[in-house]
């Protein structure tokens, strides 16, 4: 793994790390300083789940379409 691929990795666990350990509000509060930190396009955000990750991906494209591209629903439902 490269230099840059495990600096990424290493962010990604994280966020996904603060993620969990928050509230609602404080995440969304994280999720948009890290946007800004880590320069994420806020035209190519996208969802994905597998099984019943698939109907939460599902529900939160839903929910929140204005800001979400597009959803990959691998093995779960509508």
């Amino acid at each position: 793994m490269t230099r840059g691929k495990s600096l990424a990795f290493l962010a990604a666990v994280a966020v996904v790390f603060m993620i969990a350990t928050a509230t609602a509000a404080e995440q969304v509060t994280t999720l948009a300083g890290m946007g800004k930190k880590l320069r994420i396009d806020k035209e190519q955000i996208s969802v994905s789940g597998i099984s019943s990750g698939g109907f939460m991906a599902h529900q939160f494209h839903v929910a929140h379409s204005a800001n979400v591209r597009g959803a990959g629903i691998i093995a779960g439902g509508p």
